[in-house]
């Protein structure tokens, strides 16, 4: 959604800044205002609208509350269209990657949906996001920790070396 575009890129100074409890409490209280509206919003008879309703409420609260805690103002800031076509190609690749993790996710089911009943399609789905959690779980901790984290260790290559050796252990275990 485009409007958490401000959020994301709040987000990101805050990574940079390895600020990950500001960012985890903007998350916690995220997830109860999105669920919050989003049950409060169906039950008003909204219907799909819910979701993207919830959405979009969630994103503007993200924007807000991160942009006070980074006192970034995008706003502010000329637009630039000029660099989009380098900003379009070096995130050209994250852009492939995230619709391959869309196809990973949800094409499972719509795989099987193609010979299943809508019951199997369910069960299967539910059963896939239950085992899919653990690999959102690293996920989460390499983007939002480890990657800020192992980015301020650049200057040191080998103790990024060895921390990038613990981790790796750490996740195969």
């Amino acid at each position: 959604i485009v409007a958490s575009l401000p959020a994301s890129i709040s987000s990101a100074k805050l990574q940079s800044e390895l600020r990950f409890g500001e960012i985890s409490r903007i998350t916690m209280i995220s997830g109860f205002l999105r669920f919050g509206f989003l049950v409060g919003l169906a039950f008003a008879g909204l219907g799909p609208y819910a979701f993207v309703l919830a959405s979009l409420m969630v994103a503007i609260y993200e924007s807000f509350r991160m942009s006070r805690l980074t006192r970034l103002n995008l706003l502010s800031q000329p637009v630039q269209i000029g660099l989009w076509p380098t900003y379009l190609g070096v995130t050209g690749w994250l852009i492939l990657g995230v619709a391959c993790n869309f196809l990973n996710e949800y094409g499972n089911s719509s795989a099987v949906g193609l010979k299943a009943t809508q019951e199997v399609v369910g069960q299967f789905y539910w059963a896939y996001l239950l085992t899919f959690q653990i690999a959102a779980a690293y996920a989460v901790n390499v983007n939002w920790v480890l990657m800020p984290a192992l980015s301020r260790l650049n200057e040191d290559k080998e103790r990024q070396s060895a921390v990038i050796a613990n981790i790796t252990r750490l996740f195969l275990l």
